[in-house]
C-alpha cells in the first residue's frame, strides 16, 4: 500500500511539473518560453535526483525560469539554427549530381550524429557547471558526451522508449511528456557528471600524493 501511495505521489509531482512547463511555455508566448520552461523542468528534476524530493516545485521552477531565461534562449536558438544549417548542407550534398559531394557528406553525417548526441547534454551541463558561458557549456557538453558512452546510450534508449510509450498512449502526452523527458535525460546525465567528479577527485588525490612524494624525496 505504501509503495502504491509513493508511486501516486511521484506521478502527481510529474503531472504538476508538466503543467507548469506547459503554462510557462505559453507565458513566454511559445517562442521565448519553450527553452526557459524546459531548463526549469530540468532544474526541478535536478533537485529531485540530488535527493531533495520535498523541494518547493513552483518556487524552484520560477527561480530557474527567470535565472536561465536569456541563457537558455540563446543556447536553444543557437543550437537550433546550427542544426538547420547542418541539415540543409547534408540535404544539398546528398541531392547533388557531383559524386565528390556525396563523399563529403559522410564526414558531415558523422558531425551531425555527434552534434545530435551533444544536444542531450547541453541543458544538464548548464545546471552542473560553474562557468555558464555559452562556449564552456558547449565544450563541456561535448566532452561529457564523448567520455560517457553508456549514459549517452541510456539517453537515446530512454528517449526512443518514451516516444514509443507516448505514441501508444497519446493521452499521456499533455500530462507527463516534458517531465518524463527531463527524467530520462537528467538521470543518465547525473551519473555521467558524477563519474567525471569522481575521476577529478582521483586525479586531485594522485596529484597531492605526487607532490607529497616529491617533498619527501627532496628532504632525503
Amino acid at each position: 500500500m505504501i509503495a502504491v501511495l509513493n508511486v501516486l505521489q511521484w506521478f502527481t509531482k510529474l503531472v504538476y511539473l508538466n503543467i507548469l512547463a506547459m503554462l510557462f511555455i505559453l507565458l513566454g508566448l511559445g517562442l521565448f518560453g519553450f527553452f526557459p520552461a524546459l531548463i526549469a523542468t530540468f532544474f526541478v528534476m535536478y533537485q529531485w535526483i540530488n535527493k531533495k524530493p520535498d523541494v518547493a516545485i513552483f518556487q524552484s521552477f520560477c527561480h530557474a525560469y527567470k535565472t536561465y531565461f536569456i541563457t537558455s534562449n540563446v543556447l536553444g536558438y543557437l543550437l537550433g539554427g546550427t542544426g538547420v544549417v547542418l541539415y540543409i548542407d547534408l540535404y544539398v550534398m546528398n541531392s547533388s549530381q557531383y559524386v565528390i559531394l556525396h563523399y563529403l557528406s559522410i564526414p558531415l553525417l558523422v558531425l551531425v550524429f555527434l552534434y545530435s548526441l551533444m544536444l542531450f547534454y547541453v541543458f544538464p551541463t548548464l545546471l552542473y557547471v560553474e562557468d555558464e558561458s555559452i562556449l564552456n557549456v558547449l565544450k563541456t557538453a561535448f566532452l561529457t558526451m564523448v567520455i560517457n558512452p553508456i549514459p549517452t546510450f541510456a539517453m537515446i534508449a530512454g528517449s526512443f522508449g518514451l516516444a514509443y510509450i507516448l505514441f501508444i498512449f497519446q493521452a499521456l502526452m499533455p500530462i507527463v511528456s516534458v517531465s518524463l523527458f527531463a527524467f530520462v535525460i537528467m538521470m543518465p546525465a547525473h551519473h555521467a557528471f558524477l563519474t567525471i567528479q569522481r575521476k577529478k577527485g582521483m586525479l586531485s588525490e594522485a596529484k597531492r600524493k605526487e607532490v607529497k612524494n616529491r617533498e619527501a624525496f627532496s628532504r632525503e
